[in-house]
């Protein structure tokens, strides 16, 4: 990003600044990265790439590295790869008188032994990075401000790292109306038994998010966000885009990273799947913001059951999702159909019906939560409101239920206990403009499904 919008981040971006920093050329800090390891992060955009560092960083390798042979210590500043030679080493050195050993020294020797050959014994009884003979693996953390410390599984720090902007509390709190995507995932990413760290960093100004990638030790892998940009109808929405949260989807031994991201502000969101090195891999794009996301498998296949609130029928949507095959969601009016998307369609999209309360306070439905068995039914919980009732500190969810087999053909629905309790309040406050028709079914039905080509009824379960 442009430096000159986001003031607050204290990194440097690009080779430039990079050399800047250390007073010399591109080319010679290019080199220190190859060969000398100098930490420089790459931030993939799209389908290009930034670099930056972090100056702190940067500091702390310089001391480490101040003589290392064509280093930032080095005699030559262009890194030619001439290096300081010690002048007692050099041709017409005279070479040193051998000193005498006295019983003292001898003992201090035999001594020494001994200790080397204790460290040897303790260190094949307990190896370093262990924790009672097992490897220190990252299995906690703790955020304090912009700083991120990882623990291993002994509650002991393993490593930290500093946010490049101000992170927002209220992201990382458990208050009510906050999604409920981790923040932090521990994950064997390529199935070799390191433990990779995946944190969603979001910022208090909201075009402040990125998803970062560390290794088992604290290094930094990679750090992406999204930075493209999508056409619906005749608007084409471009960044800033806000990361909503990760989830991670098995995939034989390794992990894969479903990143879920919406624009600000206004209603196109996705599903990007990144791989090991931050690389976009896969797309489900949606009119409307992507609520809930569970991996599962349903009729013996491997899926994404997506959950989100849809702008185009105000209500909420369910999207089965084949997570090999670039999706976009099925559009009723031309507004919300996305003309440069991927061509595939979900294996399943429904879309829920608005009931009373909907209808009455008119917010867009959301999915709340979902749950898949083995057998692979599944449980939907719609969310049709939020308010607030007598004797309740937080508004209550007003939520009705679903019930799928594994062919989503609706198996049951009923109103939840919120949602009923909700009603009843309302209508002793005498909330509604105009006495409601209270009908059950007509509340849960007609959940409608796209068919290819139009969105049809579902036929209701037998009563």
């Amino acid at each position: 990003m442009d430096p000159a919008v986001r003031p607050h981040t204290l990194r440097l971006n690009g080779w430039k600044e990079i050399a800047a920093h250390f007073g010399r050329t591109v080319r010679t800090v290019q080199r220190w990265e190859r060969e000398l390891g100098l930490p420089v992060h790459r931030l993939s955009a799209g389908k290009g790439e930034t670099v930056f560092a972090l100056p702190a960083e940067l500091d702390g390798w310089l001391v480490q590295n101040e003589r290392a042979p064509g280093g930032p210590g080095s005699a030559d500043p262009n890194g030619s790869g001439s290096r300081e030679i010690d002048p007692g080493s050099g041709p017409g050195a005279l070479p040193a008188r051998p000193a005498r050993r006295s019983f003292a020294s001898l003992l201090a020797v035999f001594l020494v032994g001994v200790a080397v050959i204790a460290i040897v014994l303790l260190v094949a009884w307990h190896p370093p990075g262990t924790v009672d003979g097992e490897r220190r693996v990252p299995s906690s953390f703790k955020r304090d401000g912009q700083q991120l410390t990882v623990l291993d599984q002994s509650g002991q720090v393993l490593w930290t790292w500093r946010a490049p902007f101000p992170l927002s509390e209220r992201e990382y709190s458990d208050q009510p109306g906050v999604p409920a995507f981790p923040r932090v995932l521990f994950t064997d990413l390529e199935g070799d038994g390191s433990i990779e760290t995946v944190f969603c960093a979001l910022g208090g100004v909201l075009a402040d998010s990125a998803v970062y990638v560390f290794e088992q030790d604290g290094t930094m892998r990679f750090g992406w966000e999204y930075q493209g940009q999508k056409r619906f109808g005749d608007v084409t929405y471009s960044s800033p885009w806000r990361i909503a949260g990760v989830v991670l989807r098995p995939a034989g031994s390794r992990e894969e990273i479903w990143v879920a991201l919406f624009h600000i502000p206004w209603f196109p969101s996705a599903l990007v799947r990144l791989d090991a090195k931050g690389k976009v891999t896969g797309e489900f794009w949606h009119p409307g913001y992507v609520t809930a996301v569970v991996p599962a498998t349903i009729g013996g296949r491997e899926v994404l059951v997506v959950g989100a609130s849809n702008n185009d029928f105000r209500s909420s949507a369910l999207a089965v999702v084949d997570p090999d095959v670039p999706t976009t969601a099925p559009a009723l009016r031309p507004d919300y159909a996305c003309a440069d998307c991927p061509g595939g369609r979900p294996l399943h999209y429904l879309v829920f019906p608005r009931t009373t309360l909907a209808r009455q306070f008119d917010p867009v439905g959301a999915i709340q939560a979902i749950t898949v068995d083995a057998a692979g039914q599944m449980v939907v919980a719609v969310e049709q409101l939020g308010v607030s009732l007598t004797g309740m500190a937080t508004p209550a969810q007003a939520s009705v239920h679903y019930v799928f087999d594994s062919n989503m053909r609706p198996v049951s629905a009923e109103l939840g206990e919120t949602y009923v309790r909700a009603y009843r309040e309302l209508l002793a406050q005498k909330r509604f403009t105009a006495p409601p028709n209270f009908d059950e079914q007509s509340e849960l039905w007609p959940v409608r499904k796209w068919d290819g080509s139009a969105f049809v009824p579902l036929q209701p379960p037998p009563r």
